[in-house]
């Protein structure tokens, strides 16, 4: 069985210590393009993602395939009756975590 990797960023290193870089970091899914990398923050994780393809149109949402470094490709779905910024889907790492005194955001 394959360990999870990790990796700890603190809000420094995300300029987050900025007044100016407070701003809005959800984004929407079909504004994702193949390639970029985003993150899922749901459940107390932050999961790094990669669009492995542009996101799809389908009969009631969007439908995008993706890659993460501890669960492999799928892909995600937002039903198109969604009526906010795809709540778990963000720029940046969301969840702030405490490790050893420091807090940061853990990465899968």
């Amino acid at each position: 069985m394959n360990q999870k990797k990790f990796e700890f960023i603190k809000p420094k290193e995300l300029g987050y210590d900025q007044d100016e870089m407070w701003t809005d970091y959800y984004i929407k899914i079909s504004e994702i393009k193949k390639g970029d990398t985003f993150y899922e923050c749901d459940h107390g994780k932050n999961v790094k993602l990669t669009a492995l393809s542009n996101p799809q149109a389908v009969e009631n949402g969007w439908l995008c395939k993706v890659k993460s470094e501890n669960y492999g490709e799928r892909s995600v779905f937002v039903s198109a009756s969604t009526n906010y910024l795809n709540a778990n889907l963000s720029k940046v790492p969301l969840i702030l975590t405490e490790k050893d005194g420091n807090f940061g955001f853990l990465v899968e």
